[in-house]
């Protein structure tokens, strides 16, 4: 049996790890810092999913 995509299993990781800190950027409050350096890390796993997901589709 052939070895797994590393691409796909890195877009499962990824995903996961955005849907873990969605939950952790809603229960933190708007105006907090800890919020502001959530949503950063937020978009920026958001852009490797996007990117890999372009890959992928190619």
């Amino acid at each position: 049996m052939p070895e797994p995509d590393p691409r796909r299993v890195r877009m499962v990781e990824l995903r996961r790890q955005l849907e873990v800190l969605a939950v952790q950027v809603l229960a933190t409050p708007i105006d907090s810092l800890e919020r502001a350096a959530l949503d950063e890390l937020f978009v920026e796993r958001l852009k490797q999913v996007l990117d890999l997901r372009l890959e992928l589709e190619n």
